[in-house]
């Protein structure tokens, strides 16, 4: 697929309400990619988001698109634009979505 019709095809997913991360395309890409990449964070192994930390292993849990799904369709399925990362940095690289997930409810007890 090029990436016009990569593009076209995960806005379809998008607007049909089906979910892209599901798809078969997805989860073996995912799979190829995860598996190159040794499964292991490459934030964490590269020194942590600054650099400055020890390197170490953590096993990835997510493979992250560097330039978001949302805004860029066209780069779905493309390797450059993907991550391997464990969830500690997943969450460090979306705080707009975890922080909601983190709030708790004021209490008026």
């Amino acid at each position: 697929m090029t990436e016009s019709e990569t593009a076209e095809w995960v806005r379809r997913l998008w607007k049909s309400g089906k979910n892209f991360y599901k798809t078969y395309a997805w989860v073996s890409f995912r799979a190829r990619v995860m598996q190159k990449k040794k499964n292991r964070c490459e934030v964490c192994w590269n020194g942590g988001i600054d650099g400055k930390q020890v390197r170490k292993y953590r096993r990835a849990t997510t493979l992250h698109h560097k330039k978001h799904l949302k805004d860029h369709p066209e780069l779905a399925l493309t390797e450059s634009n993907m991550e391997a990362v464990c969830e500690d940095c997943h969450k460090l690289r979306h705080p707009e979505i975890y922080a909601k997930e983190t709030r708790q409810k004021e209490r008026w007890d």
